[in-house]
């Protein structure tokens, strides 16, 4: 049984139940609770007395316990399992607790892109191939057989960045790729143009039309960026929105921690 529906029941059983509460501010109770839990430097006696000083009822007291402590255990074993199997349990813990004490900034809803980079390579804008490394880029989520690439594409580099605020005079034009190297195509390929003629991404680069990135993993030995909003952001879809400073994803409360170890929140250093 939800703990909405739980407490609703308890209300009709009890009129001296607490007062009137929302699923929202039950899910933030919760929320609150596994904050509580995942503090290397709290205890579950923390946590109840938490949820004592806010008038509620023995009995939902207990259901909300219960349901947190049993998803603290079952969020560790996922993780530890998955994510960070080199870590116990406080040390878990105490990562967690680091993302969503974070003082990073958040990037939310921006379309990233990519290109390839060879060193080797010899700049020669009447190449295909250089021009597949020095002009065009593409969707980050564009797959590889839609680019119709040759195989030797899958060994160079790939250089994410982010679209700044374009000059007047530049803009950005879209070609649909046909199949070729037996690749099906059907990828979608961009390039900064000026005045209709091609411009290469490194002098789009040099008029600060685009900013790189590096897509970080987190570690125990660099939770430090956590506090360097200087350097680092986080990155998030436009389902990720904040109440009462309370993260939400497609409107159900959440933890930061939680969103990154699902994938749906992304660390990046900016180049």
């Amino acid at each position: 049984m939800g703990l909405f529906n739980f407490f609703n029941r308890k209300k009709k059983e009890d009129k001296t139940s607490s007062k009137s509460l929302t699923k929202d501010e039950l899910d933030k109770l919760l929320l609150g609770t596994l904050d509580i839990l995942c503090n290397e430097n709290k205890t579950q006696e923390d946590a109840f007395k938490f949820l004592k000083e806010k008038g509620l009822h023995n009995d939902l007291v207990t259901a909300i316990m219960e349901k947190a402590v049993g998803l603290n255990d079952k969020y560790f074993n996922k993780t530890h399992e998955k994510i960070t199997p080199d870590m116990s349990k406080d040390e878990l813990s105490k990562f967690n607790w680091l993302i969503n004490e974070s003082i990073l900034t958040f990037s939310l809803g921006v379309n990233f892109l990519m290109h390839y980079f060879n060193q080797k390579s010899i700049k020669n804008k009447q190449d295909p191939a250089w021009q597949n490394q020095g002009i065009f880029f593409w969707s980050i989520d564009e797959k590889f057989d839609n680019k119709s690439l040759p195989d030797d594409f899958l060994n160079y580099e790939e250089k994410y960045f982010m679209l700044n605020k374009l000059p007047e005079y530049i803009e950005i034009k879209s070609t649909r790729v046909i199949p070729w190297f037996g690749k099906e195509g059907g990828g979608t390929k961009h390039m900064f143009t000026y005045n209709n003629d091609a411009i290469t991404i490194e002098e789009a680069f040099e008029l600060k039309c685009l900013g790189y990135i590096e897509f970080i993993q987190l570690n125990q030995d660099n939770l430090s960026i956590l506090q360097d909003r200087d350097n680092y952001i986080f990155i998030a879809d436009n389902h990720l929105s904040f109440n009462d400073s309370l993260p939400y994803y497609k409107n159900k409360v959440t933890s930061l921690s939680e969103l990154y170890h699902s994938g749906k929140l992304k660390i990046a250093k900016v180049l």
